[in-house]
């Protein structure tokens, strides 16, 4: 769109085989039209640039408040220790203390509760203490909290840690990631992952508390819009991420099974359109039909909850 804007603006006065034009040779500031004409297009490049700048801030804000936590709202100190699980794996608090260094041992405690509250972090494993009568909990990150952490620009400089320490959480994602990486490049695999996790994350969550579903049933959720946008992908890019399901025989098993849901959600918009072709439909008939092949559970655990 941009390039277009200047062919517009510098096409008038351009002179053939003349590489040294500077701006004032391409303009005439003398001439109240041409004046208007460029006061206007740096207008509408101006407009562009803001509609960005919104389009950036409007994802900002999917991605925190939507989230049930505003990410603006953590300190510094809370971002860096969802930072350091998402490296780490599990931690006690007091490691949480101890090696980070991040704040003293009654504030570490203080902040993974409140972490914890917020659902980005739940724990993991439990141990008896050398203490008689107290426990020694590991805590790890949540799907949110996986998304909390890539929401800063440091975790993608570990993100290959990152994704082998959060295999369970998205096993056929991180549990495949180095054979992900042996087709697909890592700008595509970053994309990917900004895609699910950060973009659409918010929304998928919101779905999921709606029906009361778990997060192995959001981790579902999530894995279908992986699907999605791997069916969004240019043909070379797709390619090369069909290789890599079609080579690996869970990721092949998963993407055969997710076909039949793909293939009712399709049938759904056909019957969509007939209704609006036909003069008069029977839309309780119609009702029964889309409500059928829309509410497709997508895990055992969600056709309970349904």
């Amino acid at each position: 769109m941009l390039p277009g804007f200047f062919f517009v603006v510098f096409k008038p006065r351009f002179r053939q085989n003349d590489t040294s034009a500077c701006f004032s040779d391409i303009y005439d500031f003398s001439n109240y039209r041409q004046f208007l004409h460029l006061l206007y297009s740096c207008l509408t490049i101006g407009r562009y640039i803001l509609s960005k700048v919104e389009y950036i801030l409007e994802i900002e804000y999917i991605g925190s408040e939507y989230m049930g936590i505003g990410y603006a709202e953590l300190t510094e100190t809370e971002k860096k220790i969802v930072r350091a699980l998402a490296k780490k794996g599990t931690m006690t608090y007091y490691e949480v203390y101890k090696k980070e260094k991040l704040c003293s041992s009654s504030t570490a405690w203080e902040l993974i509760k409140k972490l914890e509250k917020n659902g980005c972090v739940e724990v993991k494993k439990v141990e008896a203490f050398r203490i008689r009568g107290r426990k020694k909990k590991h805590y790890g990150l949540t799907l949110r909290g996986v998304s909390v952490a890539l929401r800063q620009r440091e975790s993608w400089e570990h993100i290959d840690g990152i994704a082998k320490q959060q295999e369970a959480l998205l096993p056929l994602i991180f549990g495949k990631w180095r054979h992900f990486k042996e087709y697909v490049d890592d700008k595509e695999l970053t994309d990917s992952l900004t895609d699910v996790l950060l973009l659409f994350f918010p929304m998928l969550e919101l779905r999921a508390e709606e029906f009361g579903w778990k997060e192995s049933a959001l981790a579902t959720l999530v894995m279908q819009e992986f699907c999605s946008y791997i069916l969004k992908t240019r043909p070379e890019e797709r390619i090369r991420w069909l290789k890599a399901i079609h080579t690996d025989a869970e990721l092949r098993r998963w993407m055969i099974g997710i076909e039949k849901q793909y293939k009712m959600l399709f049938h759904a918009y056909d019957l969509s359109f007939d209704l609006i072709r036909q003069k008069e439909p029977n839309w309780d008939k119609a009702f029964e039909e889309l409500r059928s092949l829309i509410r497709v559970p997508v895990s055992e655990e969600m056709e309970e909850k349904s």
